[in-house]
């Protein structure tokens, strides 16, 4: 395939050649009507070659630019499907189902084992290094012995917490 420059050099030299044929016959030389349409010739057909480089160039410059906005819509499309997002939504309600049925079990557990404590009559420090206390409302762990859990006091704090960081880190402030 020819260079973009070379058709456009042809188009010089072939009208060099005419410029030079104009000087040459002023200078009293003979130039035949064949030469000068030979020349002519040339000439035009060295710009029929310079355009046709120009429109195919232009048409690869068109295709090129197609491809790439169809490349940018599929892109598009694809990561701003919304089945996908709401499939994700959909995992993170099921998520939070499962964390907050976990939570309710594990306070429902820890007030059954606070009123069990008070039901025997184990209040905090009536036997020394067995029950170290029991949860209140403040969140204090139940404490028997070396083991210790502590109440959730707020799920929604807990929960929010955990969005905003989640957000925090995608999405940092200052950026939109």
């Amino acid at each position: 395939m020819e260079t973009t420059t070379q058709p456009r050099n042809q188009v010089e030299a072939a009208q060099i050649r005419i410029d030079e044929m104009r000087e040459s016959m002023m200078r009293g030389e003979r130039i035949t009507a064949k030469q000068l349409a030979e020349a002519r010739a040339d000439l035009e057909l060295a710009e029929m070659r310079d355009e046709a480089q120009a429109r195919q160039e232009t048409r690869a410059r068109e295709a090129a630019r197609r491809a790439e906005l169809e490349a940018l819509q599929q892109r598009l499309a694809s990561a701003f499907d919304l089945q996908v997002i709401e499939a994700r939504g959909r995992e993170l309600e099921k998520a939070l189902d499962k964390y907050l049925a976990a939570i309710v079990a594990h306070e429902g557990g820890l007030k059954e084992i606070r009123d069990a404590l008070m039901a025997g009559g184990f209040l905090p420090g009536t036997i020394p290094g067995e029950i170290a206390g029991l949860p209140a409302s403040d969140g204090n762990p139940v404490s028997i012995g070396d083991v210790a859990v502590r109440s959730v006091l707020s799920p929604r704090g807990t929960i929010l917490r955990m969005v905003s960081a989640v957000i925090d880190q995608h999405f940092p402030r200052g950026t939109s």
